[in-house]
């Protein structure tokens, strides 16, 4: 048997351990059950937590870069800060979770369910957001356009455009799409988008407006 600890990311206080029968690499806590955990800090940088239920549990400013969260349960879970950057989160249930200020840039979020999450400030560069679930999560997405046919997912809050390997601004994307597609095929069909994103951000900025009148 292998003793597990999890420990703050800072201060190397355990916060839970386990007894593990077999190999690990880094920490693995696999189909773990963490319901409401606090795990506020945690370094579970390469973690391997797929198929673990963690849900409710705090997670703030906590370590997962690399983790593997694939198909885990995050739902409601509070992430504020947390660095989520390169990390496995496939099919992962983040229904409701607080991600504000997040990075998760290079992220794997291909099918998770993003539905209602909190993306305030959150770092999505280089993500992964292939098929996910992104209702009420502040993201907007057109797929199968420009010359890799890729998703183009808008960020309304941050106002921020992920696209492959492309984060920035709306404006900052309209500039680029112009100078590398001009007026052929894929740049009318960026700017089709664009112009969708634009009337979103319209629609989401009167609705907020009255919501707070």
């Amino acid at each position: 048997m292998k003793k597990i600890e999890i420990k703050k990311r800072f201060n190397d206080k355990v916060i839970h351990s386990y007894e593990y029968d077999g190999n690990t690499v880094g920490i693995t806590l696999e189909n773990a059950i963490l319901e409401g955990a606090d795990l506020g800090g945690a370094d579970l940088g390469g973690a391997n937590l797929g198929g673990a239920d963690l849900e409710g549990a705090d997670l703030r400013g906590a370590d997962l870069r690399g983790a593997n969260l694939e198909g885990a349960n995050l739902r409601g879970a509070n992430l504020e800060g947390a660095d989520l950057g390169e990390a496995n989160l496939r099919e992962a249930n983040l229904r409701g979770a607080d991600l504000e200020g997040a990075d998760l840039r290079e992220a794997n979020l291909g099918g998770a369910d993003l539905e209602g999450a909190n993306l305030r400030g959150a770092n999505l560069g280089g993500a992964d957001l292939e098929g996910a679930n992104l209702r009420g999560a502040n993201l907007y997405q057109v797929s199968g356009i420009g010359s890799a046919g890729r998703c183009t997912t808008y960020d309304y809050i941050n106002n921020k455009i992920i696209c492959g390997c492309y984060y920035g601004t709306l404006e900052e994307f309209k500039k680029k799409c112009n100078d590398v597609h001009g007026d052929n095929k894929f740049g009318k069909q960026y700017n089709a988008a664009i112009l969708y994103f634009e009337a979103i951000k319209k629609i989401e900025d009167e609705t907020l407006t009255n919501e707070t009148n």
